[in-house]
């Protein structure tokens, strides 16, 4: 049953989705049977799979969220959209019952509309090397978007592109979707703040030979910061982004990031190195007024 389902792939570019390319067996069965019926908005979807742990089908379906940004009519983030019916004597999970955010109707509606921006995006981007399409996209999401973890949609790109109201989430797998689209390697993660304990998202890309961490959200709250976009974590490190952050490290096996070169200060010569490097650059500015 397993090979068949497998054999039976219907996932578009699969190769390219980062977490799902890399499961197997059972596990690649459930995500297969779950996007299929995601897709064709069924509101019960037979399983039919054992499992070893009960969590497992839970951290499946969070991983489709992370591939496969296009799913935006339902998200794992709350406890009442996702339901699994269990035989609990066989460890076998028979069947999910599925709350959704929107009806069909409105996602074939109002998906042609995010494709359209998404492509006026990727006009405007197209002649730009990567770092500049990166910024370029970053700053439409914070410059058209704001932080509103209390909308229905707040974890989707239709709540970043279409309600101009997102969280993390949200404003990170609209990132990977239209950088993907741009033909860059941009992935998803999910972990935690460790100063608020809550769960948190960010962006892991790829550029030339190195990895870098991007989160948008600080700068999606600029009240904080005066009105002022800061670009504090635009392509930092693991070592810098997970003195904040941690990553929820049971479900992912991403790529660590230890690129500087693309760093948003150090590429724009806004870094300063040392206190002879800071009085040149003051100078240098107090020398234009």
């Amino acid at each position: 049953m397993i090979a068949k389902i497998v054999s039976d792939n219907p996932i578009p570019d699969f190769e390219d989705r980062y977490y799902l390319s890399q499961l197997k067996d059972k596990d690649l069965a459930f995500v297969i049977i779950a996007y299929e019926g995601l897709m064709n908005f069924k509101e019960k979807i037979d399983i039919n799979l054992t499992f070893d742990s009960q969590q497992r089908p839970l951290e499946l379906l969070e991983l489709i969220q992370y591939d496969c940004p296009e799913i935006y009519q339902f998200t794992t983030n709350g406890s009442t959209n996702v339901s699994f019916n269990w035989i609990l004597s066989k460890d076998e999970l028979v069947s999910m019952d599925i709350t959704y955010l929107m009806n069909e109707e409105q996602y074939n509606l109002s998906y042609p509309v995010i494709q359209d921006k998404i492509q006026n995006l990727l006009n405007e981007i197209h002649p730009l090397n990567d770092f500049d399409k990166e910024l370029y996209v970053y700053d439409y999401i914070v410059d058209n978007c704001s932080y509103n973890e209390n909308t229905i949609h707040y974890s989707s790109p239709y709540g970043v592109l279409i309600e101009q109201e997102a969280a993390c989430l949200g404003f990170s797998r609209t990132m990977q979707w239209i950088l993907k689209e741009a033909g860059m390697d941009c992935i998803t993660v999910g972990g935690y703040s460790k100063e608020k304990e809550s769960g948190h998202a960010w962006n892991i890309l790829k550029l030339e030979d190195e990895y870098y961490s991007l989160d948008l959200t600080a700068d999606t709250n600029r009240k904080e910061n005066n009105g002022y976009k800061m670009y504090l974590y635009f392509n930092v490190t693991d070592d810098f982004i997970r003195k904040d952050y941690q990553l929820q490290s049971s479900l992912f096996n991403v790529p660590e990031t230890k690129g500087t070169k693309y760093n948003y200060y150090i590429y724009t010569d806004h870094y300063v190195y040392n206190h002879q490097d800071y009085q040149t650059k003051i100078n240098a500015i107090l020398s234009q007024t």
